[in-house]
């Protein structure tokens, strides 16, 4: 049998775990083929996972180790900014992925299902970069890959959008993206073997309603695989996922000693444990919040509203520097296409 390609994924974090970590850190746990490096000044009582390494940097040490990395001035005023630099692990971290074959990052507001059963070794073989979002993403860890990012192709090129302390979304739509597409690189991009979560809806909505979506549908975590619920011509189906990026939400843990926990549900303000068995039709119906298409659409029209009020009328300078950039630039935005099959 072919042995597995290496995997790790990065995480700087900085300022206080949150409450879910506890979830986070039991659905790695069930991913011992996949290790994560979190780098982290924060003093965490309880054990990590064994797949779990950590560096204990503070966050002055983080900036001084990036900098060695560029011959010009970085500017990192705040833990968010690290966001830019996600495309530059591979520089940064080097001597701590050099027995991977593939490096990468996510986000802790993510529940892991399996990732191997999503991204196996025929993926692996064939593409330089596996998924392309902010919240997970896999690079092939070789020369041309780790330093990609200095390529053409991003709105503002790394060396503006390192040299500032604004966000410059250098990491996704207009910078990673769009390197990728303008220089050929193979990726592999599947939406619909993740479940990224809206933010703007009560009821637990995925972002892109066009993936996967249905009236009466709730998720949850059993014996380390991510899965959703739903409820078609009257019959409980489920839909397996890689992992529930629930973001920006920021629900309530009812457990947190992990050890006996097997199960639970991903509600949207709060995690629960999840009794043996396939939920129920009667428990999805209560539970997925649906009331009714018009209510339905009047919820989806209010977070339209605030989407739109927050990015263009509330003072976002970031987003709005970017549109206006990209509109007195004339810069195209190239948009991936859908890895069709496995190869």
């Amino acid at each position: 049998m072919k042995n597995q390609h290496k995997i790790i994924l990065i995480i700087p974090y900085y300022g206080t775990f949150p409450e879910y970590l506890h979830a986070w850190l039991l659905s790695v746990s069930y991913n011992p083929d996949v290790d994560f490096l979190l780098v982290t000044d924060i003093q965490y009582k309880n054990k990590y996972p064994e797949n779990v390494k950590v560096l204990n940097w503070s966050f002055e040490k983080l900036i001084k180790e990036i900098q060695t990395n560029f011959d010009f001035p970085i500017n990192i005023t705040r833990p968010y900014k690290l966001c830019d630099y996600k495309l530059a692990y591979g520089l940064i971290f080097q001597k701590h992925i050099t027995q991977y074959d593939f490096w990468g990052y996510c986000d802790i507001d993510q529940v892991f299902g399996s990732i191997r059963n999503f991204i196996q070794n025929d993926i692996l073989d064939n593409y330089d970069f596996i998924e392309l979002l902010g919240h997970f993403s896999l690079h092939k860890n070789n020369g041309r890959v780790n330093n990609f990012f200095k390529m053409d192709g991003s709105l503002y090129g790394y060396k503006k959008a390192f040299s500032t302390s604004r966000n410059c979304n250098f990491s996704e739509t207009t910078g990673k993206i769009q390197i990728i597409l303008k220089n050929n690189f193979k990726y592999y991009h599947k939406p619909d073997s993740f479940a990224d979560l809206s933010r703007w809806h009560k009821k637990i909505m995925l972002v892109d309603n066009s993936v996967c979506s249905h009236k009466h549908q709730i998720f949850f975590w059993e014996n380390g695989k991510a899965y959703m619920a739903y409820v078609a011509d009257e019959k409980v189906c489920v839909k397996e996922f890689m992992y529930i990026h629930f973001q920006k939400k920021n629900p309530k843990i009812e457990f947190k000693d992990v050890s006996d926990v097997k199960s639970f549900y991903c509600f949207a303000d709060k995690f629960v444990i999840k009794n043996e068995g396939p939920p129920t039709k009667e428990f999805i119906y209560k539970h997925s919040n649906y009331r009714g298409a018009l209510r339905e659409k009047i919820e989806r029209t209010i977070a339209k509203f605030k989407l739109f009020f927050k990015r263009y009328v509330l003072l976002d300078r970031t987003r709005k520097r970017i549109l206006l950039d990209v509109k007195m630039s004339g810069y195209k935005i190239l948009k991936p296409k859908v890895t069709e099959s496995r190869l």
